[in-house]
């Protein structure tokens, strides 16, 4: 009877690693578009591994002897632990109340619990024209708006403890709105992190630049993709005429972005089209009317007060992903053509900025979550395509790790977007790294 429940337990688990090979098999469909490097680390970290253990434990299912009873017992001892860990993992990553918690009592400040949504409604009732922190990328509309409400009092995010509220100015971006009043020197472009997220002081990096170089146009936006960057080049950037464009990249996210927006009817022709603009730099009042219905329908909106078991990713779960993450065996595996398209997009970038004499300079800002990956193939392909392009490149990967990764990111080893202390070596390293001593305020 022993021998019988050890066998089919021994065969479970090898029909479990046959399914988990299954899945990614299902889930990496473009097949004919590998490289040689996607096809040589698939078949390395997920076929043959996965192949051979299941191999063996059929074998032993099927060898009479004691052995099947060690062999549950050492699997076992390895699966257990590795799966505790990864639930771990997850847990930290989805527990974002927790997080909050342990960062607000790191910086010494309250935990304001309320949802943004609430935040707002107590703003409206107290007369403020607040504004919640949504993008409207409409598809297939007139006008797709690149920043956030303009003119609005905004409610972005926590991370800290309290929630960051900015004024947006005339165009939807985090800036003082006379900013656009006086010639510039530099525009900064990226996602959320340029932006400014989650400082409730308004202190992101960017903010703290301006210190320094007050005619400073700040056009990141949360959630932004390359195409987005690129779109806001051209409406925003261009007629500013800077002498400085810094391209700020999040390794965390952005090429995921590049890829889920890539067929947008309106951010594919910023690719395409050299010459198109929607003319948004002129068309603010048009903006304001785009987030009318979307805000109302996000105010109105029920909401979900999801438990941290319930955002548990079971798909993750099952091939440990977070686990292998942390060991730098997670690759990012699209079809050859991300990558090419990447380049498309640089490369208009450069072509605007070499047309009105800017000098374009890429800066890349790392997942907290991976700097201690051991090999970043992603962020080998990224550069080669920045270098190739002949844009300057800057990583700030190296410096946030001789400075600590847990003091660095609001949720230190769990990720988050920069500290106070991270947004200050962040503003730090472009200026002493990449601004001119002309550019300094005197």
């Amino acid at each position: 009877m022993a021998d019988k429940i050890s066998k089919y337990i021994l065969i479970v688990i090898a029909m479990a690693c046959l399914g988990v090979v299954t899945l990614t098999v299902i889930q990496r469909y473009p097949f004919l578009h590998y490289s040689w490097s996607d096809w040589i680390h698939y078949l390395s970290f997920y076929v043959l591994p996965l192949g051979l253990v299941a191999s063996v434990l059929t074998f032993i299912a099927f060898y009479k002897k004691p052995i099947q009873l060690l062999t549950i017992i050492i699997t076992a001892s390895i699966l257990i632990p590795f799966y505790a860990m990864e639930f771990y993992y997850q847990y930290n990553t989805y527990n974002d109340w927790g997080k909050v918690e342990k960062a607000a009592k790191e910086w010494g400040r309250k935990v304001d619990k309320r949802s943004a949504k609430e935040v707002v409604k107590q703003l409206l009732d107290d007369g403020v024209d607040a504004s919640p922190h949504i993008g409207v990328l409409n598809d297939y509309r007139r006008v797709v708006p690149l920043g956030v409400a303009p003119d609005k009092h905004i409610v972005f995010c926590n991370e800290l403890g309290s929630y960051l509220e900015f004024r947006s100015d005339r165009h939807g971006f985090n800036n003082p709105d006379s900013v656009w009043d006086h010639p510039v020197d530099v525009v900064t472009l990226g996602d959320s992190f340029t932006e400014g997220a989650c400082d409730p002081d308004n202190k992101g990096f960017v903010n703290l630049l301006r210190k320094k170089i007050p005619n400073l146009v700040n056009l990141g936006l949360g959630g932004n993709a390359p195409q987005n960057n690129l779109a806001a080049l051209k409406e925003y950037g261009v007629p500013a005429n800077p002498k400085y464009v810094l391209w700020f990249h999040f390794a965390g996210n952005d090429m995921a972005g590049l890829h889920a927006r890539w067929n947008h009817s309106i951010l594919k022709k910023y690719v395409e089209d050299q010459n198109f603009t929607q003319g948004l730099i002129n068309q603010s009042e048009l903006v304001k009317k785009e987030f009318v219905r979307p805000t109302e329908k996000w105010l109105n909106k029920e909401e979900n007060h999801l438990s941290v078991i319930d955002k548990i990713n079971w798909n993750h779960l099952a091939k440990l992903y977070f686990v292998r993450q942390s060991l730098g065996q997670t690759h990012y595996v699209h079809d050859s053509d991300l990558f090419k398209r990447f380049a498309q997009v640089m490369t208009k970038a450069k072509e605007h900025t070499d047309t009105i004499g800017s000098r374009l300079i890429f800066v890349n800002i790392p997942d907290g979550r991976k700097l201690m990956m051991v090999k970043d193939i992603q962020k080998e392909k990224t550069f080669a395509v920045i270098k190739k392009l002949g844009i300057d490149c800057f990583d700030l990967a190296e410096v946030i790790m001789k400075n600590g990764r847990e003091q660095n990111y609001s949720f230190g080893s769990h990720g988050g977007h920069f500290s106070p202390k991270g947004n200050k070596l962040a503003a730090h390293f472009v200026m002493n790294t990449i601004f001119a001593k002309k550019l300094v305020k005197k």
